[in-house]
């Protein structure tokens, strides 16, 4: 939808360290972050088939392959 984009990997650890205070809101519609690994919008800087992770368990960052299966999760500015 309009206003929707992928976040960035600054984004997604941002996300990373409120993720307790997320899940307990998210709780309240049926939905969670998973503890999982998160495609960002962030391209490698040397290979554009490839776009850095973050690990919602951890808060590692990956770079890997764009086929590779991951969460996406859109965010929107409030």
């Amino acid at each position: 939808g309009n206003g929707w984009r992928l976040p960035s990997k600054e984004d997604l650890l941002a996300i990373y360290k409120v993720k307790s205070t997320l899940n307990s809101t998210l709780a309240a519609v049926g939905d969670e972050l998973s503890k999982y690994w998160y495609w960002s919008s962030t391209e490698s800087y040397s290979d554009s088939d490839r776009a850095w992770c973050v690990s919602m368990s951890s808060g590692d960052t990956y770079n890997d392959n764009k086929y590779v299966y991951s969460y996406v999760r859109a965010v929107s500015a409030f």
